[in-house]
């Protein structure tokens, strides 16, 4: 008996689908077994820590442990029997993919052999330097320093932190510099608040495989130009101030740290004022950190008073944003911060070893007197004094200006805050005044609140006129004041994201440049409004730039002449990085792109631009059928092209064009894209020509601009901008006049008329030079994505396609940064300069188009 045709078909789709895993699982297993052959070294240490991890669990034995390296104990024999020792079965788990991933990827980076050299000579010297300050604490009898050279080690956390060094020196010279900068401030940010063996360790073991790096393979001979990068101590700074500041924050919310800089919590906790002899007396016999957490924990409210104390830190963290930004304003700012707390830190200091003095005789039952070393203290709260003396000594590197509107504004805001939150915490306590000790008054209340506004260690200074005994009296004097300071930190964030001050050239001097030198077939677009303009010292070139996001970013390349293309580039972004703004060359041809790849710059293409050649140019023969067609069509129907200026024509006719152009922007839902691409405003100029689809009644049928292309003085060609057709007109408008803007261009004596780009397409008949298709800008994958995204909503690709029936030869744009790390700030200031209006209905709507496409 056959079985049924359903269960035929049933039968056919789980047979389908199991040849679909066990395609996947096949091309699964081929794609490891590739990884595991290029990663050998990896692999190899993982599956021998994974025996020892499951031979230590299977015998429940304790013999693991003696395999670690001891910081304490000069263990020679242990050099290399640390790398399968890990504190727990969790732990080692964690280090076994680390390995596989992390050291896997080092080592396809680096070749096995450079790998395994790493390896071998890090580990060793990683430990060595370990043992050399142990025996160094022991000899000088610094008992505080123990902690911090003794203890296991994890090797295998040490190899991978020495390969990461080793594999800077095959980086390029931008990223071996971030890399050994930022691994180095994160390591010791790690060993000053911990200041474990491990710690310690991972920084030597760092500094050892940049050396090893150094002589294996170069000292990141791949070399490049900084152009545009900006200058490394916006850099650094800012990255050393936001590592202290976090770790800051972690000491004064955790009682586990004894690191260099983990007393720090003693300069800021506010708790220290009500328990000022605890750190001398809070130390049991067998669980010292228990009972230090107890009296934190006992004189907290709901850690109402930690979180005030953190308070200023989350203010340096904005100000770390606008050193970052090169900004004056928050150089000031970190200035007068680090100097108030270097100053009440070492107070604070001095007044705490006074109050310790001599409180050996008043130890409660229980505990005893531990004598912390002044050192310690003092190292905590001197980083402050560094920091500002650092700030300080770079003023040069922080000299962008915010509008002074934009600080009167947040002046405001804070001021409005304070006043505000004042009010309503006078308001609070006065309604609950015996939940306070001592009773609440107008007057101690007012004092309460104003004085939670100063650091916490401060508080060491004066007496607090009364504390809180609830959570809800507690927002008066402490939740409160959180709240103003979290709105004064978001202003204060807001001048740092505004954009910059710069002076601005006159356009008249660029569209001097543009109409004596050119600037390419898109360069009329210098000379609209809006935007801002720069001009080389020189007054040789100069170009219109959008700032955005933090980016200056071009509308296309540079007035100026060939041999001027290295200058200009070079200048434009020392222009743009003295701003702090990241220089972004958009819409450039293949020249701009090419000499900016050269000094080291990301390039992908971003448009391809359609070029009908006017040499020979005739509407002949059946690839022209379509053009041909609509000149047949319009003849018929008495339609006719004529060229006109827009502040020349008659009041009738410009209503006309309105109308056309305000009905194709209500048919989109969506907000028109502006920046490169023109509108209303753009055709009110005397030099942009229109080309208009008129019929015998005079009636506007269709309506196109046309830019002027200049070099060397003369206009060689004309750029399409806005093409608009009134729907209830001629079907064929646009193809009959863009052939007949191409006609009579010719008559002209003309080289080339330009349909303009179209972003996010691709046609499929670009050539691209081999060192541009090459580049190491990585973003063209995404930008691929979003046109394949917005098509639906503003047919980019539909639009290229459209162009071809003109048999247009297509030239690559490109746009140019200087580092790939740059991308998602240049791909947001993009999206906002052609989008600088998009409400939230239509953000809701655009996102509904992208969401709901076929």
């Amino acid at each position: 008996m056959s079985s049924s045709p359903s269960a035929r078909s049933d039968e056919h789709t789980v047979v389908s689908l199991s040849t679909r895993i066990a395609r996947r699982w096949s091309e699964l297993v081929r794609i490891l077994g590739q990884w595991l052959r290029t990663a050998p070294c990896s692999v190899f240490l993982s599956l021998l820590m994974l025996i020892a991890a499951c031979a230590s669990h299977l015998t429940r034995a304790r013999w693991m442990h003696d395999l670690a390296a001891q910081g304490g104990h000069v263990q020679p024999l242990h050099t290399f029997t640390t790398v399968l020792w890990a504190p727990s079965t969790g732990i080692m788990i964690n280090l076994i993919l680390m390995m596989l991933i992390v050291g896997g990827l080092l080592e396809r980076f680096l070749g096995s052999k450079v790998w395994a050299l790493s390896a071998v000579v890090s580990l060793p010297l990683s430990l060595a330097g370990l043992w050399a300050c142990a025996a160094l604490a022991h000899s000088a009898s610094l008992n505080w320093a123990f902690p911090m050279v003794s203890g296991p080690v994890s090797g295998s956390i040490l190899i991978l932190t020495s390969a990461l060094g080793t594999a800077s020196a095959k980086m390029n010279r931008l990223w071996a510099w971030r890399t050994r900068i930022g691994v180095l401030v994160i390591l010791l940010a790690l060993f000053a608040f911990s200041s474990s063996a491990g710690s310690l360790a991972r920084l030597f073991a760092f500094v050892s495989g940049c050396l090893v790096g150094g002589f294996a393979i170069g000292w990141s001979t791949r070399n490049r130009s900084m152009l545009g990068i900006g200058d490394p101590v916006r850099h650094v700074i800012p990255l050393v101030i936001t590592a202290y500041t976090l770790g800051a924050v972690n000491a004064i919310w955790t009682f586990t740290s004894h690191g260099l800089l983990a007393f720090d919590r003693a300069a800021f906790s506010p708790e220290l004022a009500e328990q000022q002899y605890m750190w001398a007396l809070c130390q049991q016999n067998e669980a010292p950190m228990r009972c230090l957490k107890e009296v934190y924990g006992n004189s907290l409210m709901l850690y109402a008073p930690v979180v005030l104390a953190s308070i200023p830190f989350l203010v340096q963290l904005v100000l770390a944003f606008g050193l970052f930004r090169g900004r004056r304003g928050a150089w000031v700012g970190t200035i007068v911060l680090q100097g108030a707390l270097s100053v009440i830190g070492v107070a604070q200091t001095i007044l705490f070893l006074a109050s310790i003095s001599g409180s050996a005789e008043e130890v409660p039952e229980g505990y005893f007197a531990v004598n912390i070393p002044t050192m310690k203290l003092l190292v905590g709260v001197a980083f402050p004094l560094i920091a500002m003396l650092l700030t300080a000594w770079n003023a040069s590197a922080f000299q962008v200006r915010a509008p002074k509107s934009r600080w009167k504004r947040a002046g405001i805001i804070s001021l409005v805050s304070f006043l505000a939150g004042g009010i309503v915490a006078l308001a609070v306590g006065m309604s609950m005044p015996y939940y306070f000790v001592p009773d609440a008054t107008p007057l101690n209340l007012f004092e309460a609140y104003v004085s939670a506004y100063a650091p916490a260690g401060a508080q060491w200074l004066f007496d607090t006129p009364l504390y809180a005994t609830t959570v809800t009296a507690a927002t008066a004097t402490v939740w409160i004041p959180v709240a103003v300071w979290v709105i004064s930190s978001v202003s204060l964030l807001k001048v740092f994201l505004a954009p910059v001050a710069v002076s601005h050239e006159k356009q008249d001097e660029l569209l001097s440049l543009v109409t004596s030198q050119g600037a390419g077939s898109l360069g009329w677009m210098l000379t609209w409004q809006g935007n801002s303009t720069w001009i080389s010292p020189d007054r040789t070139c100069g170009v219109s730039y959008r700032q955005e996001s933090g980016v200056a970013l071009t509308l296309t390349q540079c007035s100026a002449d060939e041999e001027r293309i290295s200058s200009a580039i070079s200048e434009f972004a020392t222009f743009a990085t003295d701003a702090s703004l990241i220089p972004a060359l958009y819409s450039v041809h293949e020249e701009w792109a090419k000499e900016a790849h050269r000094l080291g710059w990301s390039t992908v293409k971003v448009a391809e631009e359609a070029i009908i050649d006017l040499g020979d140019l005739e509407f002949k023969g059946k690839k022209f059928q379509d053009v041909r067609t609509a000149f047949n069509h319009a003849k018929r129907e008495g339609i006719r092209a004529q060229w006109a200026s827009y502040p020349d024509l008659d009041e009738a006719s410009k209503e006309q064009i309105q109308a056309i152009c305000q009905a194709w922007a209500d048919e989109k839902a969506l907000p028109e894209m502006g920046f490169t691409l023109g509108g209303l405003r753009e055709l009110d100029d005397p030099q942009t020509r229109l080309l208009l689809a008129v019929d015998e009644e005079d009636h506007i049928h269709a309506v196109t601009s046309w830019m002027p292309v200049h070099s060397k003085g003369s206009v060689i060609g004309l750029t399409l901008d806005v093409m608009r057709r009134d729907d209830q007109g001629f079907r064929l408008a646009i193809d009959f006049l863009i052939g007949q803007a191409a006609l009579l261009a010719q008559e002209e004596g003309l080289q080339f008329i330009s349909l303009s780009g179209a972003p996010l397409a691709e046609s499929g008949q670009c050539e691209e030079p081999e060192d541009l298709r090459d580049s190491h800008f990585a973003f063209a994958p995404v930008l691929d994505v979003m046109g394949n995204a917005m098509e639906p909503v503003y047919g980019f690709r539909s639009l290229l396609a459209y162009k071809k029936k003109f048999q247009v030869r297509f030239v690559p744009l490109y746009l140019a940064i200087p580092d790939i790390a740059q991308a998602p700030a240049v791909g947001l200031a993009i999206a906002h300069a052609y989008l600088p209006g998009m409400s939230a209905a239509s953000a809701v709507s655009l996102a509904a188009k992208l969401v709901s496409r076929d």
